[in-house]
């Protein structure tokens, strides 16, 4: 009886088996994964049944080797049939590989548009120069854009005066003649917040005549900029705009030699405050000064130095001078040392003296 069912068994699953190649024909994920466990629980039926009728040989006393050759055979075709399993299961991983690489593929695509999107609009809302850009439900750009759009007519007059006003800012850009990263730095960004702005409103091409007059504007950079492109000479605005921001990029500013600059001209200010600003001894302050002694000449070399009546070491206007000190004789806002009071006073005491004898 028991034999009966296993043979019945071992005929199902080669029907099964032979049904393989039809099911596979048909490309159904779902077909062939069902198609994949039903062999594979007949195959695990069939070895439980070989197991209960191995055990009835034994007990009828069967000859070993016709026990063995018996169960060769059996698994001889459950070989078979584990190798169409295992086929299956390779078909279905690479389906799934095929599968997740689209899916894949459709994320980065997704994740792409979605920040070339962002960009767009961070563009837009930068460019505008508002803080809040309002997008309806949709998420339609175009009309948020119009909205920053009416706001910044709003704030800022008319389109025609906003557009006048960057283009004014572009033609206004310095000349820099060497190739310092910090002036360049701040060109490529004055230029590049123009650029955008304008191409936002769509009136980029209205200024694109000048590019050539604004490379001209960086004669030490020039040929850097424009070497590795032989149609530089129809750049518009965004790729002169692109190729300085490039530059920029591969010279950035060196902080610690900015920090160096600045630490040296702060000691030689210092030191120069230490001497003394009319004859340029180290050994006596300004007002202590015996070679110059003369009050007109000393102002006659402030004067010549464009120094400070006041503090006598500032570049700038007595009347915009932060020192706080004053005359120390009459209390003036000028230096001690250019003060005529002490000789009025001393003409004013010889004068006493010799009317009093």
């Amino acid at each position: 009886m028991e034999a009966k069912k296993l043979d019945t068994k071992l005929k199902q699953l080669k029907l099964t088996v032979d049904r393989t190649g039809t099911i596979v024909e048909s490309n159904q994920q779902d077909a062939i994964e069902r198609h994949c466990a039903t062999i594979k629980s007949i195959t695990n039926s069939i070895n439980e049944m070989r197991v209960a009728v191995e055990e009835i040989k034994i007990q009828a006393e069967t000859d070993i080797t016709e026990i063995t050759a018996w169960n060769t055979e059996i698994d001889n075709k459950l070989a078979e049939s584990d190798k169409v399993v295992e086929e299956l299961r390779t078909w279905l991983d690479q389906r799934r590989k095929e599968k997740d690489n689209v899916a894949r593929d459709e994320q980065i695509q997704f994740e792409t548009m979605l920040f070339k999107t962002r960009m767009e609009f961070e563009t837009k809302l930068a460019s505008a120069k508002v803080e809040t850009l309002t997008i309806n439900k949709e998420g339609n750009l175009q009309e948020g854009y119009n909205k920053a759009k009416s706001i910044l007519k709003d704030r800022y007059g008319k389109e025609s005066e906003i557009i006048k006003s960057y283009v004014k800012d572009i033609m206004d850009l310095p000349y820099i003649h060497g190739a310092n990263p910090k002036k360049i730095r701040d060109f490529s960004e004055r230029l590049n917040h123009c650029v955008q702005a304008l191409q936002t409103m769509n009136r980029l091409s209205q200024v694109n005549g000048n590019v050539a007059m604004t490379l001209d504007k960086l004669p030490g950079i020039r040929g850097d900029l424009v070497r590795t492109d032989p149609d530089w000479e129809r750049w518009t605005f965004v790729q002169l705009s692109e190729a300085v921001r490039q530059w920029v990029k591969r010279n950035p500013v060196d902080q610690s030699r900015t920090d160096r600059d600045k630490d040296r001209q702060i000691k030689s200010f210092h030191a120069k405050s230490r001497e003394c600003v009319y004859c340029g001894d180290v050994t006596h302050k300004a007002g202590n000064c015996t070679k110059i002694t003369s009050v007109t000449e000393r102002k006659q070399i402030l004067a010549r130095k464009r120094l400070c009546f006041n503090c006598a070491i500032g570049t700038h206007r007595a009347a915009e001078c932060s020192s706080k000190g004053s005359c120390q004789n009459c209390g003036k806002r000028h230096h001690t040392s250019i003060c005529d009071t002490s000789k009025v006073e001393g003409k004013e005491q010889v004068m006493t003296t010799n009317q009093s004898s």
